[in-house]
């Protein structure tokens, strides 16, 4: 290599840690970008509000004013203020488009602030586009800034995984990472960022092992840049715990969120809800290998820390624990659990109508196995559970509310075997002698035929999870009133990991 061009690379080099924003950025831009980044988005908005005030009485267009709107369009949008975003980021667009002006980082990033908004919006072929322009216009700004072309080629490949393209994002994202590699060296927070993409692309594809050395690659530069019990890491942790899930490796998912639990354990401050969502994700994983007795242990310190803090998501702890109950045969602990569970969803019925339902098909599957007089006022009152008369000494059953489901009388002694609990019952005690499969711990649910209530439906959207903590109810004696479920939709669903930042977890239904 000539002496020219080792020159030419090293101030090549050299403007690639600074890039064009930075070298723009005056003082205020500065302090707000500082708040921006600490998560302080209020007070990053009123920065960048009086910096963009500040520049728009000046006569001149300069530079910095596309760089100060879209870092107040950014804050706008982590403030879920999507229409001042998308305001702001289209005026940036305006701005800085025509035939005299060049390609700039301002631009780029406004193109992909408004692909983002699509994308939140589920409108994936505009949010494709908007990326597919934010890249190349990104490519086209001298000197290049390899971690913003990463980080929009991120972008691009997630909207290329959400249609199906898997082929195409992955493709895109080992192409951007051989640049990364080459520029930015194999520790950078970007390059953890494509390694991280890359691995939900390779799970999707099937290719665990790949994927999984993509991601523990990830967690190795998170751990030297931010250290070992970093957040980040932690978040690289659970990321490899559903890879290994998805591979049926569930003795390593195991040891992964045991290492995110104990280093969630160890930091100062630590959350319990934190705690409590890994604790049901090893209880979720445990009860598929059939270890009923340690998944209840998880499930009982998971609802100990979130009744702590008084966690809306103690309903759904409440919820697998009574089901870990029921497949062990403690049935009079089941019925306490989501008894107290659906006390929870009743603070906000119509967000919760589905939970609501489930729950009350629970509720009826272990009925007939609750000592007789401790049956749950829900069947005594609810017009769909009338029992119609029975022979002395013998349970309820309810033909005309489970006109396709299981005999429920049939438990007494001497009965055949529910087949909603396909395990041995003997025909002298009566006794359960083992736990259902864990595959199927319940059979099919009853045939229900509910009845849906007049008036407008509430939407998940529109109400938002509320705390249902107002009296302690959990504490209390819960009597559970009459309810009709409704068919309002159920609970969001597992979404697909888009990036460590915006991941989130779901728990594992037993009744799946």
């Amino acid at each position: 290599m000539s002496t020219f061009e080792k020159l030419r690379l090293a101030a090549q080099a050299v403007r690639q840690v600074m890039p064009e924003a930075k070298v723009w950025s005056s003082p205020e831009s500065r302090e707000g970008e500082s708040l921006l980044d600490a998560g302080k988005f209020q007070e990053a908005e009123r920065c960048f509000l009086r910096v963009a005030g500040e520049l728009k009485s000046r006569s001149a267009i300069r530079p910095p004013h596309g760089h100060v709107l879209v870092c107040l369009a950014t804050a706008q949008f982590k403030l879920n203020k999507f229409r001042d975003a998308w305001i702001t980021a289209d005026a940036v667009r305006e701005l800085l488009t025509g035939q005299k002006q060049k390609p700039s980082t301002p631009l780029s990033g406004a193109l992909d602030l408004l692909g983002r908004m699509k994308a939140e919006e589920g409108e994936l072929d505009e949010a494709l586009e908007l990326f597919t322009e934010a890249l190349e216009t990104q490519k086209a700004v001298l000197p290049l800034d390899v971690p913003a072309i990463v980080g929009r080629t991120c972008h691009l490949a997630g909207v290329m995984q959400r249609k199906g393209r898997l082929d195409e994002a992955t493709s895109l994202l080992e192409a951007v990472l051989d640049q990364a590699d080459h520029s930015l060296g194999n520790v950078h927070p970007a390059t953890a960022d494509c390694l991280i993409q890359l691995g939900e692309c390779e799970t999707e594809r099937g290719r665990h092992a790949t994927a999984r050395g993509y991601l523990e690659r990830a967690l190795r530069i998170h751990q030297e840049l931010n250290g070992a019990e970093s957040e980040t890491a932690i978040r690289d942790l659970h990321m490899l715990a559903v890879a290994a899930q998805a591979a049926e490796d569930l003795e390593a998912a195991v040891g992964y969120y045991e290492t995110a639990l104990a280093l969630r354990e160890r930091q100062l401050g630590a959350s319990a809800t934190g705690s409590a969502e890994i604790l049901m994700k090893i209880a979720g994983v445990q009860t598929d290998m059939g270890r009923y007795g340690p998944a209840m242990e998880l499930l009982q310190q998971a609802v100990g820390k979130l009744e702590g803090v008084r966690d809306p998501g103690l309903s759904q702890a409440l919820e697998r624990l009574g089901e870990v109950y029921a497949a062990c045969g403690r049935f009079e602990d089941a019925d306490v659990s989501l008894r107290k569970a659906r006390r929870l969803y009743e603070q906000n019925p119509n967000f919760y109508a589905a939970a609501l339902e489930a729950n009350t098909r629970m509720l009826a599957r272990i009925h007939a196995y609750l000592p007789k007089g401790e049956q749950p006022s829900v069947f005594k009152e609810a017009e769909m559970f009338q029992p119609v008369s029975t022979e002395e000494g013998m349970p309820p059953s309810f033909p005309a509310a489970f006109p396709d489901g299981p005999d429920l009388g049939s438990a007494e002694p001497g009965g055949g075997a529910p087949e909603m609990f396909p395990a041995d019952i003997s025909g002298a005690s009566g006794g359960l002698m083992a736990p259902p499969p864990a595959g199927s711990p319940f059979g099919p649910a009853p045939s229900l035929a509910p009845r849906i209530p007049s008036g407008p439906r509430l939407a998940p959207e529109s109400s938002p999870i509320p705390n249902p903590w107002k009296n302690d109810p959990v504490s209390e004696e819960m009597a559970l009133p009459a309810f009709t479920p409704s068919s309002a939709p159920a609970q969001s669903g597992p979404r697909k990991l888009q990036g460590w930042d915006q991941m989130t977890f779901e728990y594992v239904s037993l009744s799946d």
